[in-house]
């Protein structure tokens, strides 16, 4: 689950999003009000985004806050949008007096769904990358996550990690920054275009390639979560079937070849995923 906190973070176009995670309770509310209040009595963007891909609940007295902020930025003249809620969200959001044309991007349990018909709509002629894709997909389906919202990202962002190879999507030549950018793009949510960008330690071959700068744009997250995903990737072959570790990471330095961007990172990227594989490993033997 994650932890219990607000983010806010500026967008190249001016717009300010409040990201809250996890169970928005009352331990929250006093720095959720004060973000809000903020961002739109002194900040005062254009465009305020309450983006809630990340929250699991909310309790009605951050309910009202959230319907509050909203009448706040109409008398501001602050464009308040709410993206990525669950549909259960969006509906107590309404009954809490948020107006159904702020909601953007509401999904349910189609989110997997959704990110499985992507994947194979790009991957359609990569016939081995789907493969790829569809057993990692498998494989971080296996790990278990206590919060729903926790584990429908970690699955989305399974489907999705690969799509940056996919010509059409192809911009950088990076294919985690590539894939987010796209899922950027289409109004993904951010949690899920960000665990995309940062797979496997995808930073590490970025600051070889030059483009530590353009995935920066993407905040890493640092959690259960992210090790998941890179635990799932990196132990999964180009085939989809499962391999160990060590033999997961030869293969690979073996296809990108020794002067390869990948091959020059991996003295300093092979001991960061070897640690992320060894702590689901931990968290799988201690909850079995």
């Amino acid at each position: 689950m994650a932890a219990e906190r607000v983010d806010v973070t500026s967008r190249p176009d001016g717009s300010v999003v409040i990201r809250p995670h996890g169970h928005v309770n009352a331990d929250v509310t006093g720095e959720l009000r004060h973000a809000l209040v903020e961002v739109i009595r002194h900040t005062r963007p254009a465009r305020l985004v309450l983006d809630l891909a990340d929250v699991e609940e909310l309790d009605p007295l951050n309910l009202g806050v959230l319907a509050a902020a909203c009448l706040l930025g109409d008398d501001q003249q602050v464009l308040v949008f709410v993206d990525h809620c669950s549909t259960r969200l969006a509906d107590e959001l309404v009954a809490a007096g948020v107006s159904r044309g702020r909601l953007r991007h509401v999904h349910g349990p189609s989110l997997v769904r959704d990110a499985r018909r992507l994947a194979q709509t790009l991957l359609a002629g990569l016939p081995e990358r789907w493969r790829h894709t569809a057993g990692v997909a498998a494989r971080a389906d296996e790990v278990a996550l206590p919060g729903e919202a926790d584990a429908a990202a970690l699955v989305a962002a399974a489907w999705l990690h690969d799509i940056g190879y996919a010509d059409r999507v192809r911009e950088t030549g990076f294919h985690p920054l590539d894939g987010a950018l796209h899922l950027r793009a289409l109004g993904w949510p951010d949690r899920v275009a960000c665990l995309v960008a940062h797979h496997s330690e995808a930073v590490c071959v970025a600051e070889v390639r030059g483009l530590a700068g353009r995935l920066a744009e993407f905040p890493r997250e640092d959690s259960a979560v992210a090790d998941a995903l890179t635990y799932a990737d990196q132990t999964v072959g180009p085939n989809g079937l499962v391999l160990e570790f060590d033999e997961r990471l030869a293969d690979m330095l073996r296809r990108h070849g020794p002067d390869s961007p990948n091959a020059r990172a991996n003295p300093r990227r092979a001991p960061l995923l070897r640690a992320a594989v060894g702590r689901v490993e931990s968290r799988r033997h201690a909850a079995a």
